[in-house]
């Protein structure tokens, strides 16, 4: 054995994928969106809706935020192809009702 066999590099000689990079960017977009959505609507006094409909509001909270953490729960109980499709469906269901309605 030489000495460069034994050599360990520091860093990975390997470039860093592309994703890095697109994902900052849609992260960085994403956030000057909705900062200016929310000086706009704030702006507005498009907020006042929420304040007025407390119980509404926290109801939606705590249901969004029950459904992300059994979300992240599920992940490893069922494969990708059962947890991708299934929000998608509920959304069509929730759509096909709300245009019957409307």
């Amino acid at each position: 054995m030489t000495a460069e066999q034994n050599v360990v590099p520091l860093r990975s000689t390997h470039a860093a994928p592309v994703v890095f990079g697109a994902g900052a960017a849609i992260g960085v977009l994403g956030g000057m969106t909705m900062s200016v959505a929310f000086a706009r609507y704030s702006r507005d006094g498009s907020f006042a809706v929420l304040g007025a409909n407390l119980r509404f509001t926290a109801v939606m909270a705590v249901g969004s935020t029950a459904g992300a953490v059994l979300g992240g729960l599920l992940l490893g109980v069922f494969p990708d192809l059962v947890l991708i499709p299934a929000p998608a469906v509920i959304l069509l269901v929730s759509a096909a009702k709300l245009a019957r309605h409307a």
